[in-house]
C-alpha cells in the first residue's frame, strides 16, 4: 500500500517496487517450498516505505495500528506454531536412533536437506550426504558413475546406516527418487539389511554378510 501513495516519495517507491518484484521473481524460479522466510530481507525497504507514509499519519492513528498489527503478527504466529506442535523431524531423535544403532563411530549415507550432517552430535559418525553426489542436478550418467564409486568405498566398511527419510518427502525429485531406489537395489543385493521402521528417520542397518 505504501508504495502505491503519492505522498510517498517517488524514487523510494520505485527503489521498493524494484526491490520487491526481483526478490518474488526469484523465489518463484527458485520454486522452493518456503512460508515467507526468504522475504523478511527486502522487508528493510518495505519498512522504509511505510515509515515515510505513516509519517504522514496523526500520532494516535499511527500508534493505534501499529499497536493492532503486533497483535494480529502474534496471535497468527501462535496459531501458526500450535498447529503444527509435535509434528516435523526431531534431530535429536536422528541422533539417538544412530548412537543405538551404529554406535559413537562409523558411517550414515543421507539424501536429505532436513537435517544437519550427524557429526554435530556424534563427531566420531561420518556422514555422506548423496544428494548433491549423485542426485540433486545429476544426470543419469553422472549419477551412476558416482553409485559406482560409492558402492566400491562401501566395501571398506563392515556396517554402516542408511537413512531412509527420502522416502517419506513428498517433494523429493523424480530422478532422485530413481536413483536412491536404485542404489537401495544394488545395497539389497550385496549387503544384510536390518529394517528399523522409525516415524521419522526410517533407516537400514547394513552389514556385510
Amino acid at each position: 500500500v505504501a508504495v502505491t501513495r503519492s505522498r510517498v516519495d517517488s524514487v523510494l517507491r520505485l527503489s521498493v517496487a524494484c526491490v520487491y518484484v526481483c526478490f518474488v521473481a526469484c523465489v518463484l524460479w527458485w520454486g522452493i517450498a518456503e512460508s515467507g522466510g526468504y522475504m523478511l530481507a527486502p522487508s528493510v525497504f518495505a519498512s522504509m516505505a511505510l515509515a515515510a507514509w505513516w509519517s504522514r499519519w496523526r500520532i494516535a492513528a499511527r500508534h493505534g495500528l501499529a499497536l493492532l498489527l503486533v497483535v494480529l503478527q502474534g496471535v497468527a504466529g501462535f496459531l501458526s506454531v500450535e498447529s503444527v506442535r509435535g509434528e516435523g523431524y526431531r534431530l535429536g531423535d536422528r541422533a539417538s536412533l544412530v548412537e543405538q544403532n551404529l554406535g559413537i563411530k562409523g558411517l550414515v549415507l543421507s539424501c536429505n536437506d532436513n537435517a544437519p550432517s550427524i557429526g554435530l552430535w556424534l563427531p566420531g559418525v561420518a556422514e555422506i550426504n548423496l544428494g548433491p553426489a549423485m542426485v540433486l542436478g545429476a544426470s543419469q550418467l553422472e549419477a551412476d558413475a558416482a553409485m559406482r564409486a560409492l558402492l566400491s568405498g562401501l566395501l571398506s566398511h563392515d556396517r554402516f546406516l542408511l537413512d531412509r527419510s527420502w522416502s517419506r518427502r513428498a517433494d523429493l525429485t523424480a530422478n532422485s527418487r530413481e536413483t536412491m531406489s536404485r542404489l537401495e537395489s544394488a545395497l539389497k543385493s550385496a549387503w544384510r539389511i536390518d529394517m528399523i521402521d522409525d516415524p521419522s528417520w526410517p533407516c537400514w542397518i547394513c552389514s556385510k554378510p
